[in-house]
């Protein structure tokens, strides 16, 4: 399993690699969406309260073009569904 950190002016963002997505994430899906998921992982940050608490966001493979700005307070911990 790989771990990549990215330090940003707003703090951590801790990233991991899995098949499944953990009870609670926020799931982004490039292709067909069900009900509560997003096809950007812009969206999914957005969703986001901005508060102190600890959030995950779980992306599925896929192609994403975007810039994505995190302004979030609290922890935020991104996982990767790796084929």
């Amino acid at each position: 399993m790989t771990y990549f950190i990215f330090v940003s002016l707003f703090g951590l963002v801790f990233a991991q690699s899995r098949t499944a997505p953990p009870s609670g994430a926020v799931v982004v899906r490039s292709g067909t969406t069900a009900a509560g998921e997003f096809k950007t992982v812009s969206a999914a940050v957005n969703s986001l309260p901005n508060d102190k608490s600890s959030r995950s966001i779980f992306i599925y493979p896929g192609q994403y073009n975007e810039q994505v700005y995190i302004n979030r307070t609290g922890p935020l911990t991104v996982l990767l569904d790796v084929l």
